[in-house]
């Protein structure tokens, strides 16, 4: 089952909020830097594979349906 927008754009939010409460937990007041710039290069990866993910099943349904 393919990602639609509306459930990718759901994830990010979901992803998004985890990690805020997460580094809200850990890390109090995020003054620690290394744990800012952790998480924020797990979530960009995460972006970046969900969005890959998501064109590479669209593509693959398009060749399916011809």
């Amino acid at each position: 089952m393919p990602f639609s927008n509306i459930n990718l754009l759901l994830a990010l939010v979901k992803i998004n909020s985890f990690k805020n409460a997460f580094s809200r937990f850990v890390y109090p007041g995020m003054y620690d830097l290394k744990a800012r710039l952790l998480m924020w290069f797990l979530g960009k990866i995460f972006k970046v594979w969900l969005t890959f993910f998501n064109g590479w099943s669209l593509k693959k349904l398009q060749c399916e349906e011809k």
